[in-house]
């Protein structure tokens, strides 16, 4: 998850450099693969499969990945914006 961010990261630098609309969509689908990525680490830490330390581990992890998948809920944010000015179009 932390490189599907950064891959985020380095887009949006050039989604705000270039204006190329072209990575808009570069960066949503992303995001998809962050959504997907959030729900297998619920899956992951509720099965038997996976030995997690307790209660504070599953938080942890949860969280974490939680906190991955928002990045992703904002830089989907900034690329509405962008899709805006570049457009004058609400998504």
């Amino acid at each position: 998850m932390g490189t599907t961010d950064v891959k985020m990261a380095e887009l949006l630098v050039s989604l705000l450099r270039e204006q190329d609309p072209k990575l808009i969509d570069q960066i949503r689908d992303l995001d998809d693969d962050l959504d997907e990525l959030h729900a297998k680490v619920f899956e992951k830490v509720l099965s038997e499969k996976i030995r997690v330390d307790g209660p504070t581990g599953v938080v942890d992890a949860t969280l974490a990945s939680r906190y991955h998948e928002r990045f992703g809920d904002h830089a989907v944010h900034i690329t509405k914006q962008m899709n805006f000015f570049l457009s004058g179009e609400l998504q």
